[in-house]
C-alpha cells in the first residue's frame, strides 16, 4: 500500500514539475522511488506503530483511482492523494484513540478542519462574484440595504469581516462564509459524535457533507446560506441535547433505550428558541425548523415507554413544560433576536434619505416580491418539480450516497424512532418547500435537508461497518474496518473530484478585468451605465471597493420596460447614457454607437471623428483611412487594440462607418484576421455598434463607431497580420464575402503562455516536450482541425500529426531514448485536414526523423515517444480524441450552432385561445460542452411578427443552465406560454431559439452542411379560429 503511495508521489512530482523531473516518468526511476518510499514507511511503522494493523494504511490504495489513468488531471490527482493521506491519518488516529478523552473528542474535530479548510481556501475567489454575492460584497462594507428579506444578521457580521487587514474586500466576505461553513460542520461533527459515541463516522460524515456540491459552493462565496447552515446545525445540536439523541450501534438484536432518565435543562430550550430567532434575522426559512423544535420538546416532556430488559422511567419534565413562565421565557428568547430587523428602517433612512414606512418594512421582511415564486400546489400540479428536486439530491450524493443515507434512516427508525421522526420532519419541511418554490437557484434552499442527509449518511456508514465487523468476528478475520471503509468511500471521493472542477473559483475573474477596462474608458462625467445583472457586478464593486469613477451612476433594472424608462428619462435630463446589456427597440429613435464594449445612446448623431488627443483615456490612436467604400457604407477610420484591455486573449478593433445616403437593407459587418495560425477562419459578424444598430436605421451622414472583439491569433513565426472587413446581409457564407484589407501589423512569434491550454499533457515526443493542447472535440468532415500545442522544443518540422481511428493500435518500439535537456519554450500550431469518414479518431503526435544523424542503414527511424508517466516507448502519442461527423442527428432535429440540438417539439396546438396558454414540450440534446448559459426564447407571433405570447428562461424552469450540460445528455423541457387576450383570428407561428443575455447574440440554426441559415426555429400552422 505504501508502494502504491510511492508510485503516486512519483507521478505527482513528474507532472507537477514537468519537464524538470522527466526521469520520474521512467520505470527504472519510478519503481525504485516507490520502493524507497514504502521502505521508509515500513521503518516508521516498525519503530512507532507496530500495534497498528497493516490495513490501517488501506486507504492509500485509493490512489489506484487515478494512478494508471493516462489523462493528466493535476487538481484531481493531488486531491485524491491528499485524501488518501488524510484518511490514513484518520484511521490511525481512531485506532489509537478508542476512549472519549478530551483530546480524543477535539482531535477528530481537528481532522475535519484539516480536510475542509484547505479545500475552501484553495477554491475561493479573491474577486467579485455574481448576482447576490456581488450585492453582499458591495453593500456590506457600507452597511447598506440588500434585497428582501434584508438579512440584517448577515450584514452586521459581514461588516466585521470587512475590517480584516488582509485580502481584497471580496475575499474577506468570501472568507466569512468559509468560517460559517466550518462552524456548521463543527456542529455537525459534534452532533454525529454525540449520537454514535464514536469519532470515526462523525469525521467521515462531516467531511463528505462539507464537500458536497451545494454546501461547498456556498462555503466559498459571500452568501447567506453558509450562515443559515450554521444556524440550522446549532438548532439541531440543541435539539439533540434536549432529546438526548444517542444511537450506539453495538447490538443489532436490541433496541436499547437511554440508560438514564432524560433530564434536559430548560436553558437548552431557551437557547434553541434564541437560535431560531437569530436564524430568522438571517433567513426566513428558519421557520421550517419550528415543527421539529416543538416535537423535540413534546417527546422530551412525554417520553415513550420502551419495554425491553432495560427499564425506563417517565420523568417530571411535563411539570416545567406546563409552566406558563417557561413558555414566556421561550417566547422572549425567540423574539429578542428579531430586534435586529430594526437595522432596516434605521439604515434605510441613512441610505435613501427617507423613512422606510411600515408597509414597505413589512413587505421587505416577508419578501413580498418573491411571493409569486411560492406555488403551494406545485407538488400536486407539476410532476417536473420532483425530477428537479431529486436531481439536486443525486448531484450531491450520488446513488451510493443516497443508499447509505437511506440505510441510516432505517437504522434510526429502528434504534430511536423519535430522533428519526424529528430529523425526517426537518428534511421533509425543506424538501417540500423546494418542491413548491419555483426559482432557478433552488439548490441552496435544500441545504438544511442535505445536512440531515449527512447525518443519515454517517449513521448508514457506521451501521454497515458494524455489520461487516460482526461477520469478520464470526469468521475470525482480521480487523477489516479500514479496508471496508476505503471501498465504501470510493464513490464519495470520485464525486469530490468532480465537485472541485465545478466549484473552483480560484482563477482570475474575467468579468473583473472587463470592469476595469470599462471604467478606464473615456466616459462622460456623471454618465449613467445601465448594466445587466452580470456586468453590473464588477462595475459597482470596483467603484465601491477601489473608488474607480465615483461620478458614474451604475444601475441594474428588473426588465426591458424599466431599462427603456431609464434611458428615456435620463436622456431627457441631458445625462449621457451607456448600455452594458442588450436592449432592443432603440434603433430609429436614438443614435447608437460603440464606446468599447459599451453602447452609447444619444439624441444626436456623431458627425465628426473623435479627436484622440482631446479624449482622456484614449490609449490607441484612431487612424483615418483613405476612401474605403463597402457598398453603401464608407469606412472612415479604425482603432486597433492588439491585446484587448478587458480580455487579453482577444484583439479589439473599432471601425468608424458613415453612410452618405439612407440604407434600405440590413447589413452585417464581418471582421477577420488573416495571417498567423488559423489564417482568417474565425469570422466575427454582427449588426454595427455592438449588435445594436441595424444599417437601415442610420441617418444619412451619421458616423457610427462599431466595436468588435476577435480571438487573438497564435503566432509561431515572425510575420504580419492583416485585418479584413466585409459588408453583407446576415448568414452570408464566408466564401461569398468581398473582403477588403483595413490594416496590416507586423508581429513577432508568440511566447509560450503561462496559462496552459485546457488539455494538459505530459509527453516526450522525440526531442519535444509537450505540456498542453487545445483543439475542438468535434468537427465536421471536410473542415480543418486547428491544433495548438504548448511545450518545449524548436521549430524543427519533424513533429507530425495525424488522425487515426481509435480502434487502430499505436506502434510500440523497444529502443530507449533518455530524457533530453529541457529546450526553450515553444508553441506549435497545425491545421489538419479532416477529409475522413464520420467516426471517433485519436489525434496522434509523432516525430519523424528529418536528418541523416537520425537515420541508420539507409532508413530513418522515429525516435521514441513517451506519452506520460510510466508509458512505454511508442511511435507516437495520443493528444486527444476528435469526433468527425456531420453531427449525427435525426432528420427532424434542429441544430443550434453544433452546440444544442432540438430532437423534437410538441405543442398543445394548433388551435389557440386568446387569453389562454400554449403548452410546449421540448427535448434537447447537448452536442458539446458549453461555458455559457444560454437563454431559451419561445415567442408566439402573428402574421405581422407581433409577439402575442413569450417565455424567456434557462432550461427546466431555470434550474438546469446550459453550462452544466454534458455532451450526449438529453434534457426534457416543458413550458407554458401565456397568450394575449387581444389575438385576432388568423395564422400564428411559434419561434424557438437561444441567445446570450449579455449581448442578445443568438445561436444560429445550421443546415446539414454546417451553414447558418436562420437564428431561430419557426413552427408554423398555429391559428386562432375565426
Amino acid at each position: 500500500m505504501a508502494f502504491i503511495a510511492g508510485l503516486a508521489l512519483s507521478r505527482l512530482l513528474y507532472e507537477g514539475f514537468f519537464p524538470q523531473l522527466l526521469w520520474l516518468a521512467r520505470p527504472l526511476v519510478a519503481l525504485p522511488f516507490a520502493a524507497l518510499t514504502a521502505y521508509a514507511v515500513w521503518l516508521v511503522w516498525l519503530k512507532w506503530a507496530r500495534q497498528l494493523p497493516p490495513l490501517a494504511f488501506s486507504s492509500l490504495l485509493l490512489n489506484l483511482l487515478w494512478l494508471f489513468n493516462p489523462a493528466v488531471d493535476l487538481a484531481g490527482s493531488r486531491l485524491i492523494f491528499a485524501a488518501t493521506v488524510w484518511l490514513t491519518a484518520v484511521f490511525i488516529w481512531t485506532q489509537i484513540n478508542t476512549d472519549e478523552r478530551r483530546w480524543g473528542k477535539w482531535g477528530g474535530w481537528l481532522l475535519v478542519m484539516v480536510a475542509l479548510l484547505p479545500v475552501y481556501l484553495f477554491t475561493m475567489s479573491a474577486s467579485v462574484g455574481a448576482a447576490d454575492t456581488f450585492e453582499f460584497q458591495v453593500v456590506t462594507p457600507q452597511l447598506g440595504i440588500v434585497h428582501p428579506t434584508g438579512y440584517p444578521l448577515y450584514l452586521l457580521l459581514g461588516k466585521l469581516f470587512t475590517l480584516l487587514p488582509v485580502g481584497t474586500l471580496a475575499w474577506r466576505l468570501n472568507l466569512a462564509s468559509a468560517v460559517y461553513a466550518l462552524a456548521a460542520m463543527s456542529m455537525l461533527y459534534f452532533l454525529i459524535q454525540r449520537m454514535l459515541r464514536h469519532p470515526l463516522p462523525a469525521i467521515l460524515g462531516t467531511a463528505v457533507t462539507g464537500l458536497s456540491l451545494t454546501f461547498w459552493s456556498q462555503a466559498i462565496i459571500a452568501e447567506v446560506y453558509a450562515l443559515h447552515a450554521l444556524i440550522v446545525m446549532v438548532a439541531l445540536y440543541l435539539m439533540a441535547k434536549i432529546g438526548d439523541w444517542k444511537l450506539e450501534i453495538k447490538d443489532w438484536r436490541l433496541r436499547v433505550p437511554p440508560p438514564h432518565p432524560i433530564t434536559p435543562s430548560p436553558v437548552h430550550v431557551y437557547a434553541l428558541a434564541f437560535t431560531l430567532g437569530l436564524g430568522m434575522a438571517n433567513h426566513l426559512t428558519t421557520l421550517l425548523l419550528l415543527p421539529s423544535a416543538f416535537l423535540t420538546i413534546l417527546f422530551t416532556a412525554r417520553p415513550t415507554r420502551l419495554t425491553t430488559h432495560h427499564a425506563s422511567r417517565i420523568t417530571d419534565n411535563e411539570l416545567w413544560i406546563t409552566d406558563y413562565r417557561f413558555w414566556l421565557k421561550t417566547a422572549v428568547a425567540f423574539l429578542l433576536p428579531l430586534l435586529l430587523y430594526a437595522y432596516l428602517p434605521l439604515r434605510w433612512q441613512a441610505v435613501n434619505g427617507e423613512a422606510m414606512g411600515l408597509a414597505r418594512f413589512v413587505d421587505w421582511v416577508v419578501g413580498g416580491r418573491f411571493q409569486g415564486a411560492l406555488q403551494l400546489r406545485a407538488w400536486l400540479d407539476d410532476p417536473v418539480r420532483y425530477q428537479i428536486v431529486g436531481r439536486l439530491f443525486l448531484e450531491n450524493w450520488g446513488w451510493w450516497g443516497l443508499a447509505l443515507a437511506g440505510l441510516g434512516l432505517v437504522v434510526m427508525v429502528w434504534r430511536q424512532w423519535q430522533t428519526a421522526v424529528i430529523l425526517l420532519l426537518t428534511w421533509f419541511a425543506y424538501t417540500f418547500y423546494a418542491l413548491n418554490y419555483t426559482v432557478p437557484d433552488l439548490a441552496v434552499f435544500v441545504i438544511p435537508a442535505q445536512l440531515v442527509g449527512g447525518v443519515w449518511w454517517a449513521v448508514g456508514l457506521w451501521a454497515g461497518l458494524a455489520l461487516v465487523q460482526d461477520v469478520a468476528r464470526r469468521e475470525h478475520w482480521p480487523d477489516v474496518a479500514p479496508l471496508a471503509l476505503t471501498f465504501a468511500l470510493i464513490p464519495a471521493l470520485t464525486m469530490t473530484v468532480n465537485h472541485w472542477a465545478k466549484n473552483d473559483q480560484s482563477g482570475e475573474n474575467p468579468l473583473e478585468q472587463w470592469g476595469r477596462a470599462v471604467l478606464a474608458l473615456p466616459l462622460a462625467e456623471g454618465a449613467a451605465i445601465l448594466a445587466d445583472s452580470e456586468k453590473i457586478a464588477p462595475l459597482l464593486y470596483l467603484q465601491v471597493a477601489e473608488g474607480l469613477r465615483p461620478d458614474l451612476d451604475i444601475s441594474v433594472w428588473p426588465d426591458e420596460a424599466a431599462y427603456r424608462t431609464q434611458v428615456d428619462g435620463r436622456l431627457a435630463q441631458n445625462q449621457a447614457v451607456y448600455l452594458a446589456r442588450y436592449l432592443p427597440g432603440l434603433q430609429g429613435i436614438y443614435h447608437l454607437r460603440s464606446l468599447g464594449p459599451l453602447t452609447e445612446v444619444s439624441t444626436s448623431p456623431m458627425t465628426q471623428l473623435p479627436n484622440p488627443s482631446a479624449v482622456p483615456g484614449q490609449v490607441y490612436p484612431i487612424t483615418p483611412l483613405p476612401h474605403s467604400q463597402f457598398g453603401p457604407l464608407t469606412l472612415l477610420a479604425y482603432s486597433l487594440e492588439p491585446m484587448a484591455a478587458g480580455d487579453e486573449g482577444n484583439t479589439a478593433v473599432t471601425l468608424y462607418w458613415q453612410a452618405a445616403q439612407a440604407v434600405d437593407e440590413v447589413l452585417h459587418v464581418y471582421v477577420r484576421v488573416v495571417g498567423g495560425e488559423g489564417d482568417g477562419r474565425a469570422t466575427h459578424s454582427q449588426h454595427p455598434a455592438n449588435n445594436f444598430y441595424p444599417t437601415n436605421a442610420w441617418r444619412p451622414g451619421e458616423i457610427v463607431a462599431d466595436y468588435h472583439l476577435l480571438p487573438r491569433p497564435v503566432i509561431t513565426h515572425d510575420g504580419a497580420l492583416t485585418y479584413q472587413v466585409a459588408i453583407a446581409p446576415p448568414f452570408t457564407p464566408a466564401n461569398q464575402l468581398a473582403w477588403q484589407d483595413v490594416t496590416t501589423m507586423e508581429v513577432t512569434a508568440t511566447e509560450n503562455t503561462a496559462a496552459l491550454p485546457s488539455r494538459l499533457l505530459r509527453a516526450q515526443i522525440g526531442g519535444y516536450l509537450v505540456n498542453g493542447a487545445d483543439f475542438p472535440a468535434k468537427i465536421r468532415s471536410q473542415t480543418r482541425l486547428p491544433l495548438l500545442l504548448t511545450g518545449f522544443g524548436s521549430e524543427n518540422p519533424g513533429l507530425q500529426f495525424k488522425l487515426q481511428p481509435v480502434s487502430s493500435p499505436i506502434g510500440q518500439i523497444t529502443e530507449f531514448s533518455p530524457p533530453p535537456p529541457v529546450p526553450p519554450a515553444h508553441i506549435w500550431y497545425e491545421n489538419l485536414n479532416s477529409d475522413l469518414p464520420a467516426g471517433l479518431y485519436n489525434l496522434i503526435a509523432s516525430y519523424e526523423a528529418q536528418h541523416e544523424a537520425d537515420c541508420g542503414h539507409g532508413r530513418c527511424l522515429a525516435p521514441a515517444s513517451y506519452c506520460g508517466w510510466m508509458s512505454p516507448a511508442q511511435t507516437g502519442c495520443v493528444v486527444g480524441q476528435v469526433e468527425i461527423s456531420g453531427v449525427a442527428l435525426p432528420d427532424t432535429a434542429v441544430n443550434y450552432a453544433d452546440q444544442i440540438a432540438l430532437l423534437d417539439i410538441t405543442t398543445s396546438g394548433p388551435a389557440l385561445s386568446p387569453g389562454g396558454v400554449l403548452q410546449v414540450q421540448l427535448n434537447w440534446l447537448a452536442l458539446a460542452n458549453m461555458n455559457q448559459d444560454y437563454t431559451l426564447f419561445l415567442q408566439v407571433v402573428d402574421a405581422q411578427d407581433r409577439i402575442v405570447g413569450q417565455v424567456d428562461s434557462w432550461p427546466v424552469q431555470g434550474t438546469h443552465p446550459t453550462s452544466g450540460w454534458q455532451p450526449g445528455q438529453t434534457i426534457p423541457d416543458s413550458y407554458t406560454i401565456p397568450l394575449s387576450q387581444e389575438m385576432a383570428p388568423g395564422a400564428y407561428r411559434l419561434l424557438v431559439g437561444w441567445y446570450l443575455l449579455g449581448d442578445g447574440r443568438r445561436l444560429p440554426v445550421l443546415d446539414g452542411e454546417g451553414t447558418a441559415v436562420e437564428d431561430k426555429l419557426i413552427v408554423p400552422n398555429l391559428f386562432v379560429p375565426g
